[in-house]
């Protein structure tokens, strides 16, 4: 097979011919920044303070990857680095038979997912599935010559160019987009949107989905795979990281205090690392935007009657307090609505929140489970059934067909049958 000229005959090696493994302590002397690897490259280490002088060295053109992570790719290919320093558990190497493979090459094999699955793969049945060097050296590569691989590196690095300068333009645009929306805000008058919305309370009663059909948010504002931090990103975990890093193991003497050191962390560490996505420091980025911020418009407001804990009301016009079930009037349900539980003594008055008009007051129930209010109080029982009948036929022109139709139904739905004439 030919490309473009050139013999595509590959030869088959085993990357323990290729490559070399690195085993250098960092010495302490030179000051070297410090890096975690992850599937998407380097990152920022996750432990601060801690004790480098066992830390490995690594240099530019070589590999570095967690050997407990290699299932998910973890692995970091150093371009940029002339030399810098890692965990003491990654383990690094570097390409010693640059006449055979480019650097660059082996990084376009290593970083796909059929790379990912066999390490996995390789790495089952060891203390906690580890996957070493020593593994790696036992995999087969088949190598085309060295120009082919230049000009699939060299493709490679355009197709990652032109991306790169696609999303800088979308960011462009959507700075573009984002001020043409604020002069729409500025312009057009404002409407509640609550009468367009509704609110969704549907609930999983009948088990019809399981918990594989569970999906969160993903930064991309899409929905995701629960527990993915691949596709939500950390921000699934920040609460997570300021307990770990900055709250854990610290005395508590009071919240000022604490929220003083809270802050002053931030400013020391927090938001001084460096983004895993952007690469730059957010407390550097955020002093650059800040100055296109612009005042919040001034809109109305609703505001409530009281401070209370606001309760949905459901399409049933039922209002869940306190695991019992309360009643309102029929049509009192709109999508969005909320209501208070006012209590007082033994009463529970059911209060909207934004007008404060109370819509049924009830006994205060302290059992579990139970239905107050008065069943079906908005029904009319003053006509007979065969009074409605009636009314309902003279509807119709065929009133014999229709006088089966009620037959049928009144024996299938004798309990609804009431209520829908």
């Amino acid at each position: 097979m030919h490309l473009g000229g050139l013999d595509m005959a590959l030869t088959r090696y085993k990357l323990g011919a290729l490559i070399k493994q690195r085993r250098e302590k960092y010495n302490g002397v030179e000051e070297l920044p410090a890096w975690g690897v992850s599937r998407e490259g380097f990152i920022p280490p996750k432990q601060d303070g801690a004790d480098t002088s066992i830390y490995n060295v690594f240099y530019k053109n070589d590999f570095v990857f967690n050997p407990a992570r290699m299932e998910l790719n973890s692995i970091a290919f150093n371009n940029s680095f002339t030399k810098a320093i890692c965990s003491s558990l990654y383990e690094m190497f570097y390409v010693s038979r640059t006449d055979i493979v480019l650097t660059e090459y082996l990084n376009l094999f290593i970083k796909r997912d059929e790379f990912a699955r066999k390490c996995w793969f390789e790495a089952i049945g060891s203390a906690r599935n580890y996957f070493r060097v020593a593994n790696l050296s036992e995999f087969d590569i088949d190598l085309p010559p060295l120009p082919i691989q230049q000009k699939y590196v060299d493709v490679y690095n355009a197709m990652l160019a032109n991306q790169q300068s696609y999303e800088c333009e979308l960011e462009d645009l959507k700075i573009v987009f984002e001020s043409y929306m604020d002069n729409l805000r500025k312009s057009l008058p404002h409407e509640a949107i609550g009468q367009y919305i509704e609110l969704c309370e549907e609930k999983n009663e009948e088990l019809k989905y399981s918990i594989d059909a569970v999906r969160g948010v993903s930064i991309e504002k899409k929905l995701s795979r629960k527990s993915d931090p691949e596709s939500k990103g950390k921000i699934e975990a920040v609460v997570k990281y300021a307990k770990n890093n900055f709250a854990k193991n610290r005395i508590f003497t009071d919240l000022d205090s604490f929220n003083n050191d809270c802050l002053a962390w931030l400013h020391r560490t927090g938001n001084r690392k460096i983004h895993e996505t952007t690469k730059k420091i957010p407390k550097e980025v955020f002093a650059l935007e800040k100055q296109y911020l612009i005042p919040v418009p001034k809109l109305k407001f609703t505001y409530p009657v009281n401070k209370n804990i606001s309760y949905p009301i459901r399409k049933d016009n039922i209002i869940l307090y306190k695991s019992n079930r309360y009643r309102v009037p029929k049509g009192t349900y709109q999508p969005g609505k909320r209501v208070y539980m006012v209590v007082k003594e033994d009463q529970v008055s059911i209060t909207d929140v934004e007008t404060g008009e109370i819509y049924a007051t009830h006994p205060l129930c302290y059992g579990k489970g139970e239905l107050i209010g008065q069943k079906r109080d908005d029904r009319d029982m003053n006509l007979s059934l065969k009074t409605l009948e009636e009314r309902v036929i003279l509807l119709f022109k065929d009133q014999n067909d229709i006088k089966k139709f009620l037959k049928v139904i009144y024996q299938e739905k004798p309990r609804y049958y009431r209520d829908q004439l």
